[in-house]
């Protein structure tokens, strides 16, 4: 099985294949690498969309060095194209080889714990600021801005909540991938 990805403009097009006993990956610019499965330590599925593309998910794999395969292929500025379906086809089965090739791996979902507190603390103290900023706009008469600020958050916060709610760190059976961390074929 393969699965072909540009993660963005400076790196060049990777073709990952799931050998027998090895993840292999080979460049538009013919360079390689055969990772065998019995050195991949730890898989941690993600959800990360951006500014540009909220439909991101991305499994990054560690052995040596971090490799990262994504939902999403880059074909220019703001142009992407989602490939949820063989996306999640080839993440179920690298799941399936390497589980069957390395009972050692650690299978983690989200973010990592440290990460995970310090954007539910960043948030809080966010959310705190504009309630702090509302009350002393409501005090010097701008209750415009506070309507402003209100319906900015009203738009933001569900996006905000769903990130943080998708990213719950956590571990997963390889057998059992949460839905969360896969995504949704339209």
């Amino acid at each position: 099985m393969q699965y072909s990805q540009k993660l963005h403009q400076f790196e060049p097009r990777k073709t990952w294949t799931l050998g027998e006993t090895e993840l292999i990956w080979e460049d538009e610019k013919g360079r390689s690498r055969r990772i065998p499965f019995t050195q991949i330590r730890s898989v941690r599925l993600r959800y990360e969309p951006t500014r540009a593309e909220r439909r991101r998910f991305a499994m990054r794999i560690d052995a040596i060095v971090e490799l990262v395969i994504t939902s999403i292929d880059y074909r220019g500025i703001y142009d992407f194209e989602d490939q949820a379906e063989d996306y999640r086809n080839f993440v179920t089965a690298f799941h399936e080889r390497l589980n069957a090739e390395n009972s050692a791996v650690n299978y983690l979902s989200g973010s990592k714990p440290v990460s995970y507190v310090m954007n539910w603390i960043l948030t809080a103290w966010i959310l705190l600021m504009l309630a702090v900023a509302a009350v002393f706009l409501v005090s010097i008469g701008l209750i415009w801005a506070v309507v402003i600020k209100l319906a900015l958050i009203i738009v933001f916060l569900p996006a905000l909540f769903k990130v943080l709610s998708r990213n719950r760190p956590s571990s997963y059976d390889p057998t059992d991938i949460p839905e969360r961390l896969l995504p949704d074929i339209n």
